[in-house]
Formats: C-alpha cells, structure tokens, sequence
C-alpha cells in the first residue's frame, strides 16, 4: 500500500500506522503527496479503479497504541522504563497560549516534537539528517520507548513515521491524545515550557475557574496558586470553558475514504 494525502503529511501517515496497527507492514507514503505527483506531470484520472474483492484478517500490535491509562500511569510514576512523551502539536497549542476546548498545554513532562518541523514548506519530507537533527533536539535518543499524541492521533503520527524511518523503532500513538485528556478534568496538564511551566491541580481546572498560565501573574481568583515565577507585568487569563473533496487521483491509486481522520481546524 502507498498512502498519499495533498502533501504526503499526517493523513498519510495516519493511514501508515492504522495499517501497521493492524497486522499490515507492506506499507509506505508517497514523500510530497498529490501536490508533488502532479506537479512532476505524472498521469491523473478521475476513474475509479476496478479493485478485486479481498480478505484481509487484522492482527492487530497492541504495542502500536496507547491508551489514557497507559498515559497517566506514566505521569504519576515516571520512573524507569516509563515512556518518553511527545507532544506533535505547534508551540501555541503546547504552551497553553492557543486552546482547542476546556483546557489548554500540554500532558505533564512532555516534550515539545512538533510534527511540521519534520518536514519543508511544500510538504516534502526534511533530510533524514535534518530530520534526525529535529529528534536529537527534543531530546529523543534511539531505544526510548516514545508515545507520541497531538490533538486526536493523527499528526502525532508523523512523529512516529520520522522515528521509525530513523531507525529509532516503532513508538505507539495516544489515539484519544489532547481530544481525550484535556476534557478528562481528574488529569493533570501543564502550560508553559518545562522548567517554567507548573502543574495545574485538578480540582481547580473546571469551566468558569481561572487558569494560571506560567508566564501570568497571580491568579485573581485563586490567590492561593502562584506560578514558579511571579510576572506582574501580565494579567491572568479566566477559563471560560469549553467555550476536501475527492477529485482526480494518480493513476492505479484508491482513495482510503474515512480511514485518516482529519482534526478540526488543522489547515494540513
């Protein structure tokens, strides 16, 4: 199977690591996606292939995924041999400065692998060397045993497919990711970056509650919760709560419909 999106990005590898997931390893992604085939001027159609009827029986690798208690037991006692955890969504979701529902940062001691950084501005997958570059950075070292999560499984996936390709072996994908945690209210999160950042505690974080950021001020509303550093130049910020069409196709290629998932609001 070669899987393909617009760009050969996250939908693409989501379908990677749902086929791999599943007993499939005869599985690859078409480096540029439809944007590069056509732009090479390679043959397109609109017809829909005459695919033969076949019987696939899924043998599923449970070390493929995570769940969130395999998540949370990681975060209460993240001793050795417990996962590395990173976080494929951009810098704003990470932090804490941008929300996508109630709550906003990140899962407590996960690292910051953006997804987009893997690859250039048209879509192409980076160098294996600049893409090892981008891993080293974050701390990555080969044989860590990673769970990657975005906002619900999908960009987290480039994350995986980059480590797999360099050789760092096969990391599981938290499925639920930020959609599950951040509505899940008895988890714990974290804004801001490690080392300036604090750990919110759960029962503050409810709808209507104020949320400290870690670069905020004290929180007017719970004056009894400081971030590590006290910035009185900057406010608090209250809580308020949960406040593409098919066309032609390379030639021989079928479209894999529902397969890969699109987040909401991701432009990818």
């Amino acid at each position: 199977v070669v899987a393909y999106d617009h760009t050969g990005g996250h939908f693409a590898t989501r379908l990677w690591w749902a086929l791999r997931y599943h007993g499939h390893d005869r599985v690859a992604v078409l480096d540029g996606g439809w944007n590069a085939w056509v732009a090479a001027g390679r043959p397109v159609t609109t017809d829909a292939p005459d695919v033969p009827a076949a019987t696939f029986t899924p043998r599923m690798v449970p070390a493929l995924r995570a769940g969130v208690d395999d998540l949370a037991a990681s975060v209460d006692d993240p001793g050795t041999g417990a996962p590395r955890i990173i976080d494929a969504r951009d810098r704003e979701q990470y932090t804490g400065a941008t929300r996508r529902g109630p709550r906003g940062g990140h899962i407590p001691g996960a690292v910051h692998l953006p997804s987009k950084a893997l690859v250039e501005a048209d879509g192409r997958w980076k160098s294996l060397a600049a893409q090892r570059a981008v891993v080293e950075a974050a701390g990555i070292v080969p044989g860590d045993p990673v769970v990657a999560y975005c906002n619900g499984g999908v960009t987290a996936t480039g994350v995986l497919f980059a480590l797999h390709r360099l050789g760092y072996g096969d990391g599981a994908n938290y499925d639920g990711s930020w959609n599950e945690w951040g509505e899940r209210t008895d988890l714990p999160v974290e804004e801001g970056v490690p080392g300036q950042g604090w750990v919110a505690p759960v029962p503050q974080i409810r709808p209507g509650a104020s949320v400290i950021r870690a670069d905020r001020a004290r929180c007017p509303g719970h004056p009894d919760i400081t971030p590590d550093r006290d910035r009185s130049d900057v406010s608090s910020r209250p809580c308020s709560g949960r406040g593409g069409d098919v066309g032609v196709r390379p030639v021989g290629m079928v479209s894999a419909g529902s397969a890969a998932t699109k987040e909401p609001g991701d432009p990818r």
